[in-house]
């Protein structure tokens, strides 16, 4: 796990780029305090920072070049079969123990097609010195982040959006179609960003780059077409597979030369990470978890049984309000880029690193993927209710004017919206159910200054550049896990948990989002996921490994208690960075005004992430100084 930046000049070489390139790996530090290293050429500058976890040694040290001299690789991330990889190129003279060497390797033995082979979370740029090419990749569900910025002079990339912004060659202008999609999903989907002209390399892609300046981006895989042919059609044989993926994923991503441990909550995912780490490890295993003095966000009791249950050495950071005033300024120089998502990430990464550990799995895609949200029952009956659509629309308005089937802010105009549909609409419905502000609210809280053109607002789809009719051809709750996938975890959940993990150093690695694992149960019929209990086949799956307490006990999620927070302790700071957001003209001021006295007035701290997502953006454009 390290940090990557480049400068390739697209006219004439790269003289002078040195201090540019310096300036950008310098400001992500954080990400690699273990070494740095530069590689200049004719026409490009590669840098990298290193966090040592596999062959601890200074020969690992990056930029690194094959064995021929030709290729040059500056890597971020983890190959997990690297061992496996490295056996079947027998007739390279490996240097090192590494897995940034394997990717060398494998390149030059099988080109891009060394992609299908590799398994891992990675972000990568290697230079073909002979062709003057550069060569671009990240892992394929976005675990590892890859931001580049293209003008007709020269490609600049990095693993931050702020090293793009540090090299001084970037212009710090926001873009108009990132903020609306920010208010959207809570973050800027790949491949946008909140910075005019600076883009992500989408999840699953490879991108060519010459010195001429010809892009040539393609997709190397899919969510949507998994490679298993067939599926077995007992239950049995089909818990056994995912029992067998999910082994092989653990096993996979405890290769380490550094302490790791794993992120406790106390929920399914995360203790059934932790119980299988332990019968796969010969040291008890390293947990942490967060607790509050809030009862109903506190899961500390349950992450305690785990603990005992799996004799892991187990440690309990408490949270408190004032705790969290004072980390704020910490946390907000850490974001990367704007989230609706809070510092959890942040709090228990510190924590993971002053106890000593680097590495730290975590149970990030167990509900998207073993259908663990409310939203998965929602979406099957919404999908399965063909007969409703036909009904008169006043017989619809009178169910949407319940309000029964989502409990939350502004569940009512979501709920009118999905019954009146004309039709059933995958899309539409995973905007009603997720998105902070629905594309029509968000739309009324920008300025006009600020709002796209209707010409040219951005392509919210979300599915994106995926096929509509092998979509329409998966199983329905695999239908909504490839939107999970695809949209809220990768752009919301891994995005985060990247940045602010590595803002203390340390890698967080996810099991559930195994491809090999996501390919298979992805494959799996709608009748044996359908969740009568809590991810009854993950349970199932795993053969009595957890106690009845823990698969029984109800969801709560690794939340804080946000809403009250936000009214007690955090409202001054909030009030003015609300004011302040405000002042920039971004927004049309009423509405913010209105909205932060209707969150007072209600009970409960319902509807905290829609103020909270304003915060967070006028935190980092105070940082960035974006306009």
């Amino acid at each position: 796990m390290c940090a990557i930046a480049g400068i390739l000049n697209l006219k004439g070489k790269a003289n002078g780029l040195d201090a540019a390139l310096k300036r950008m790996i310098d400001i992500q530090r954080h990400r690699g305090p273990d070494a740095e290293g530069v590689y200049l050429d004719e026409c490009i500058a590669l840098g990298h920072r290193r966090l040592s976890i596999i062959d601890l040694s200074e020969a690992a040290n990056q930029p690194m070049a094959d064995s021929s001299g030709r290729y040059i690789i500056s890597f971020n991330g983890e190959i997990y079969n690297f061992r496996e990889i490295k056996a079947q190129l027998k007739d390279y003279p490996f240097k090192t123990h590494s897995d940034t060497e394997v990717i060398l390797a494998a390149f030059g033995a099988w080109g891009e097609g060394c992609l299908a082979r590799l398994k891992g979370q990675f972000a990568f740029a290697l230079w073909d010195r002979i062709e003057k090419r550069l060569f671009m990749a990240r892992d394929r569900l976005g675990e590892k982040p890859f931001y580049y910025h293209l003008c007709p002079d020269r490609l600049i990339f990095a693993s931050e959006l702020r090293a793009l912004l540090e090299s001084g060659l970037v212009p710090r202008r926001i873009s108009r179609a990132g903020l609306l999609d920010y208010l959207v999903m809570e973050s800027v989907r790949s491949p946008r960003t909140m910075v005019e002209d600076v883009y992500q390399l989408p999840a699953g892609h490879f991108a060519w780059v010459s010195q001429s300046g010809e892009f040539l981006m393609q997709r190397y895989w899919n969510i949507l077409t998994p490679s298993f042919k067939a599926v077995p059609q007992t239950y049995a044989e089909v818990c056994r597979g995912v029992r067998d993926c999910l082994i092989r994923a653990i096993e996979g991503q405890m290769v380490s030369d550094v302490p790791l441990g794993v992120f406790l909550s106390g929920g399914i995912d995360s203790s059934a990470i932790a119980g299988l780490m332990a019968r796969h490890s010969d040291e008890p295993v390293t947990t942490f978890t967060i607790a509050f003095n809030e009862r109903d966000f506190d899961e500390s009791g349950y992450a305690q049984e785990v603990a005992r249950r799996f004799n892991t050495q187990h440690h309990v950071v408490h949270l408190k309000p004032a705790t969290l005033m004072d980390e704020l300024p910490n946390y907000f120089a850490s974001v990367d880029a704007p989230s609706g998502d809070g510092p959890n990430m942040y709090v228990v990464a510190k924590a993971a690193k002053e106890a000593g550990l680097t590495v730290a799995l975590s149970g990030i895609g167990g509900d998207e993927l073993f259908c663990g949200y409310k939203s998965f029952k929602w979406y099957w009956t919404y999908m399965k209710c063909s007969a409703f659509f036909r009904l008169p629309v006043k017989g619809r308005k009178l169910l949407a004017s319940l309000g029964t089937l989502m409990r939350r802010e502004g569940s009512n105009r979501k709920m009118q919206q999905m019954l009146l549909m004309g039709q059933r609409d995958a899309e539409g419905f995973y905007e009603l159910v997720r998105s902070a502000y629905l594309l029509e609210e968000a739309r009324e809280m920008l300025s006009a200054r600020w709002l796209p053109p209707e010409a040219n607002l951005p392509n919210l789809s979300y599915l994106s550049d995926l096929d509509r009719a092998t979509f329409s051809s998966l199983p329905i709750l695999s239908q909504y896990s490839a939107l999970e996938f695809s949209n809220y975890t990768a752009n919301v959940l891994l995005k985060d948990a990247d940045s602010l993990a590595m803002a203390s150093a340390v890698e967080v690695r996810v099991p559930f989002c195994d491809h090999e694992l996501v390919e298979y149960v992805l494959s799996v019929p709608d009748r044996f996921k359908y969740p009568v209990t809590p991810k009854r086949l993950l349970i199932d799956a795993l053969e009595g490994l957890l106690p009845e307490s823990i698969v029984n006990r109800p969801k709560m999620g690794f939340a804080f208690p946000w809403g009250s927070w936000i009214k007690g302790e955090l409202r001054g700071f909030c009030e003015d960075a609300l004011r302040t957001v405000g002042e920039r003209g971004l927004f049309y001021t009423p509405k913010v005004d209105g909205m932060w006295r209707s969150f007072l007035a209600q009970e409960g701290g319902g509807g905290w992430s829609r103020i909270w997502l304003l915060v967070a953006l006028e935190q980092w454009l105070r940082k960035t100084g974006v306009a």
